[in-house]
């Protein structure tokens, strides 16, 4: 169970209602122009189809958004209300309120412009060879051309395992590189390149030479990247490998900087998902010049950290991942994104403060109700299978 929550958080114990309603259907929406049996979902829904409206801040809307706005507006009225009561120092009840005040505080943003960056783009410019580029690859904010997660060993489910995997792209998949419908996307996709570029201090000539190279040189890896319905075959993403066969086959990437920037020790061997395009794009980092990859990092961390960067770099990145690539009309509220990185970087923080608020010893109850009652059917379910 939770730990004791502060003075503050347990004095203003809510006991929300259910926000969704009974279970069942709800046959005011029941669309009886259909015939059930041409199309059962339209039959159900398409009375509320024909009347809901998508918000304009999203590119899809249903009962999952609807209580996730809900929790917007419960941890929103948390940070408001810590705001407001001094908590203690180094409390996690004042790191939340610091971080959603920092977010918050465009002023302050627009003040200082570029100078928080400085330091990591000095970085990318200090950049001499490989060596140093793995290093880069492998420290936190910076791009990679190869990811790396930890995740259960899917064939030794008593340990954890990292796995080396396909990435390195601006756009969603290699399919948008590479196929012709995607050649309006592409189009936008550089012109946004070339408009951090100069947000970033780069001349037009500059940004627009800087914004065909980066695009030039994720084609190349998304050349290597296996498609979607690729990667969704299990057996063929789980190939084990030591490092030191990992050095073999996947020549060109430096992986002990990678490792040690990372701050993974002790490895003793890694999965390799995409086995192909993890060897063909670490061949590839030795084969584009450092200009390209300096300029594909700069472009990177530009539009990464846009959000905390003034309004010019946060309103560029939106009109194109938000409007040309997901359809959204305008920007969510600044802060509906403030909840967002809060969550994001103190979620079990949230978590505490949230939990003894919102989720009352009676919810508590039937939650742990539900769950006893699922093992019980699991396990006369394996009971049964055992005769069989």
């Amino acid at each position: 169970s939770p730990k004791a929550p502060p003075p503050e958080a347990a004095a203003q114990k809510i006991v929300p209602k259910p926000q969704l309603g009974a279970f069942g259907i709800e046959t005011q929406y029941v669309k009886a122009a259909v015939k059930p049996g041409d199309d059962f979902f339209a039959y159900v829904n398409g009375g509320w189809l024909d009347t809901a409206e998508i918000p304009a801040d999203r590119s899809s809307y249903g009962a999952f958004q609807m209580l996730d706005e809900l929790s917007e507006q419960r941890v929103k009225s948390i940070v408001e209300d810590l705001s407001k009561t001094a908590p203690t120092a180094g409390s996690v009840e004042q790191k939340i309120g610091d971080v959603y005040a920092a977010y918050m505080d465009d002023a302050a943003i627009e003040a200082k412009g570029l100078a928080p960056a400085e330091g990591d783009l000095q970085k990318i410019a200090a950049v001499k060879n490989y060596d140093e580029l793995a290093a880069l690859f492998g420290s936190p904010g910076f791009m990679s051309p190869i990811d790396m997660y930890v995740d259960l060993d899917a064939k030794n489910t008593e340990r954890y395992l990292l796995t080396a995997t396909q990435g390195g792209l601006g756009l969603p998949d290699c399919d948008y590189y590479l196929k012709a419908n995607y050649a309006d996307v592409r189009k936008a996709y550089q012109a946004y390149i070339a408009k951090m570029m100069v947000l970033g201090g780069a001349s037009e000539k500059q940004a627009a030479a800087d914004a065909k190279t980066v695009l030039a040189l994720e084609t190349k890896i998304a050349k290597a990247h296996w498609p979607v319905e690729k990667r969704r075959e299990r057996y063929l993403t789980y190939n084990l490998k030591t490092i030191p066969a990992l050095k073999t086959y996947a020549k060109g990437m430096n992986w002990d900087a990678y490792f040690q920037a990372m701050g993974a020790k002790n490895i003793k061997d890694i999965n390799v998902a995409e086995l192909s395009a993890v060897r063909d794009i670490s061949a590839l980092v030795k084969t584009a010049p450092l200009a390209q990859w300096k300029a594909y990092q700069r472009f990177h961390y530009l539009s990464g950290h846009a959000q905390y960067l003034p309004k010019a770099f946060d309103d560029a990145q939106f009109d194109f991942y938000g409007k040309v690539l997901e359809g959204k009309k305008e920007q969510r509220a600044r802060w509906k994104r403030g909840v967002d990185v809060v969550e994001g970087s103190l979620g079990e923080a949230v978590g505490q403060v949230y939990v003894h608020r919102f989720f009352s010893a009676e919810a508590k109850d039937k939650m742990q109700d539900l769950v006893a009652n699922v093992k019980t059917a699991m396990r006369a379910r394996l009971q049964g299978l055992e005769w069989m």
